[in-house]
């Protein structure tokens, strides 16, 4: 992790983390609509800070999928979920927190490949996550305007669906966003599996 990204500041609300050159006070992503500011107004911490209270909260939910979640609770309370595949592992959305054991356990599973999200609720840290694993974002270009600390790291997918690896497919479905996406594992179920974000 870098030591610099970690005394960025990070919105308490959403989780969302922004760059040296955002001086205002302001989150674009709770200041819309479909999140909120507080009562008590606009208020920020950093990842270093979040450390030191937080850790990441790992679930098996089978032997190709787990749960990260912050613990205790954090902003939001988003989760992203970890998918184990034959050509590169995935995770699927993205949680405001990245500890020493998170990143351990990715690492003995064969490390990341890629970081795809559903919906700008789940920006967070990607910047840091993509940069800890050396490993592409894919975002759909619907929610461009959104993204405000991607880095080099974010590729922008267009049209209805995008075609990963191991039969994995990108679909944009629209919804929360415009960009708002879910992901299909067809091999993971019987029947398949589609991870939703709140879609």
């Amino acid at each position: 992790m870098n030591g610099n990204d970690n005394k960025l500041k990070m919105c308490t609300e959403c989780g969302t983390q922004y760059p040296e050159s955002h001086t205002d006070n302001t989150c674009i992503i709770c200041e819309d609509e479909r999140q909120a500011v507080p009562q008590s107004g606009q208020s920020w911490t950093s990842h270093e800070k979040l450390l030191e209270k937080h850790s990441v909260e790992i679930k098996k939910i089978n032997d190709n999928l787990y749960e990260f979640v912050v613990n205790p609770r954090f902003s939001i309370g988003q989760r992203a979920l970890f998918v184990i595949s034959e050509d590169g592992n995935i995770l699927w959305d993205c949680i405001p927190l990245l500890d020493e054991g998170v990143i351990e356990f990715i690492k003995s599973k064969g490390g990341l490949k890629t970081i795809a999200i559903s919906h700008p609720h789940y920006y967070s840290i990607m910047k840091m996550w993509a940069e800890t694993f050396t490993c592409k974002i894919y975002i759909h270009e619907k929610d461009k305007e959104w993204v405000v600390n991607g880095g080099n790291s974010v590729e922008y997918w267009k049209g209805d669906h995008m075609k990963l690896w191991n039969q994995i497919r990108l679909h944009n479905i629209g919804g929360h966003f415009d960009g708002s996406s879910v992901i299909e594992i067809p091999w993971m179920s019987e029947k398949g599996t589609l991870l939703i974000g709140d879609t």
